[in-house]
């Protein structure tokens, strides 16, 4: 692993639970309306690419 992934990799999992919890405390996140929007145009069996989705949490699971 080169040292500037490295130092992306610390920096996120330092700062991962403080995320969620500030994310746990959001109302009205505007996230799940957004992704209730792309997967209503997605065809069945749609490949999705995630990119900088945080934790993946609610997001990625529901496209899994």
């Amino acid at each position: 692993m080169t040292n500037e992934r490295a130092i992306v990799e610390q920096g996120y999992d330092a700062m991962a639970d403080a995320y969620l919890d500030y994310i746990d405390q959001t109302t009205g996140d505007p996230r799940l309306r957004f992704l209730d929007q792309l997967l209503a145009r997605l065809q069945p069996g749609s490949q999705v690419v995630d990119l900088g989705c945080g934790a993946g949490i609610p997001c990625t699971a529901r496209l899994a």
